[in-house]
């Protein structure tokens, strides 16, 4: 403690740049996977303990070489991040199936591999994002070309990378990761029967485990349910009650597809 002190309590501004440099050649140094174990733990408890330094073991002496410093250390604990790419573009296709409501009398359950998925996201920190999509599921019998709907939905979720907390990338030498999402949509559903299409609140919650490529591309599975809010029609297209009474609607997605990283950084966040 008392070497921390000296080092970035110092009244000296060629000591202080001299630890803030060895702090960043510290944290960027190495394979990415060191390069994760050294902000995590500079980041956090030497990151701390030097400001307790600065701010406590001398307290009586509030300099603007200990502001300065505070400022060097806080740009330091978060140098690596500029590292990465944090940009994403996802394009998939799969499985949709409804979960309720339709009519269990119909030949058909509505099922297939109908499903298209397009979006984007953006990663904010290590582990949190953000993920917009667009999404069309249709729901079809192709026997009867006049029953089933088009589901359109568009939608925001936030993502969280559990990989990391699982170090995944540590046991699987960089090759899996896994990212769950949750959000709210906005679903135009159209009826083909009727020729009419209606408006439907949705939410979202998934899971989408990743297989890295290479540095700019990765395949990911995804197993997404989602909730559809107010919904009067079933999936088949007959409307649920004469009231028009709606209902809460369910219908899951196993897709497969690929994430291509975009930024002029060699990694993306997902594997740094």
């Amino acid at each position: 403690m008392e070497q921390c002190a000296t080092a970035i309590v110092a009244d000296s501004a060629t000591e202080l740049n001299i630890n803030c440099f060895f702090a960043a050649y510290y944290l960027n140094e190495g394979t990415p996977k060191r390069r994760n174990l050294h902000l995590k733990y500079f980041s956090t408890f030497d990151f701390i303990t030097n400001i307790f330094c600065i701010f406590v073991l001398d307290k009586t002496n509030f300099t603007m070489n200990k502001f300065l410093s505070f400022l060097l250390l806080f740009s330091c604990s978060f140098y690596a991040q500029s590292k990465y790419n944090n940009f994403s573009l996802e394009f998939a296709s799969g499985y949709t199936s409804p979960v309720q409501p339709y009519l269990s009398e119909n030949n058909s359950n509505f099922a297939g591999f109908n499903h298209i998925n397009i979006g984007g996201r953006y990663m904010f920190s290590e582990k949190f994002g953000v993920r917009v999509e667009y999404v069309n599921d249709r729901f079809i019998d192709n026997s009867d070309i006049f029953s089933g709907t088009y589901f359109n939905r568009f939608g925001a979720q936030l993502v969280y990378n559990l990989g990391k907390d699982l170090d995944l990338l540590y046991i699987t030498n960089e090759q899996f990761g896994l990212l769950t999402h949750a959000g709210v949509g906005y679903t135009r559903s159209t009826i083909k029967r009727l020729q009419i299409t209606e408006q439907i609140g949705s939410a979202v919650i998934g899971i989408t485990p990743q297989y890295k490529l290479s540095d700019r591309s990765s395949l990911f599975l995804d197993f997404s349910s989602v909730f559809n809010f107010k919904q009067h029609y079933r999936f088949d297209g007959s409307l649920i009650s004469p009231d028009f009474v709606p209902t809460i609607g369910n219908h899951y997605n196993i897709t497969i597809g690929i994430m291509l990283y975009i930024g002029e950084n060699r990694l993306h966040n997902d594997w740094y």
